[in-house]
């Protein structure tokens, strides 16, 4: 989902801090202050669910390449 690993690690990366450093201690929100990195409003909202995306497209592929006798593919390096 991402041209490279290096990509999407710099995607992923303000995600990642934002859940380890937000003061609210709730599920993930979809909604927060950026300069406090509080939660708005919503909490634990479907939308979220986008964030684990590529997990399942990898385990998806794996799935795939077992199923049609091949060995998984690496994802691509930086």
């Amino acid at each position: 989902m991402a041209e490279s690993k290096k990509v999407f690690e710099e995607f992923v990366a303000p995600i990642y801090r934002y859940v380890n450093e937000t003061p609210n201690r709730v599920p993930l929100a979809d909604i927060y202050f950026a300069h406090t990195g509080r939660r708005r409003a919503n909490q634990a909202r479907s939308v979220v669910g986008g964030f684990f995306m590529k997990l399942l497209a990898d385990q998806l592929a794996r799935a795939r390449a077992e199923a049609s006798g091949r060995r998984p593919q690496a994802p691509p390096s930086a």
